[in-house]
């Protein structure tokens, strides 16, 4: 009895799973054929370091440079907008 209950299982997922790991299969040939992941890759280090006024001929992380357009307080929802000084600092005379 639990004999038949097991391979009734197995021929009741088998189609579904069959279908899931063809599905997979091509997608993964897709992405692997038109090496997709391997431009992004490419891409990402040639943006990672950028030139700038300042550091002519020496390129920065880009990172480094990179300023947030919000101050927000850990574990905050609320946040300050950085875009113009002279409103962040009106009502207050420190962050």
């Amino acid at each position: 009895m639990n004999e038949i209950k097991k391979s009734t299982i197995i021929e009741i997922l088998k189609s579904p799973i069959n279908k899931l790991v063809k599905e997979f299969g091509a997608e993964l040939e897709h992405v692997v054929s038109n090496r997709l992941l391997e431009y992004q890759l490419e891409e990402f280090n040639r943006s990672i370091y950028v030139k700038t006024l300042l550091f002519r001929s020496e390129p920065k992380y880009l990172y480094s440079l990179y300023q947030h357009l919000r101050i927000r307080k850990e574990k905050s929802k609320n946040s300050l907008s950085t875009e113009n000084v002279k409103k962040l600092f009106s009502n207050k005379k420190f962050i």
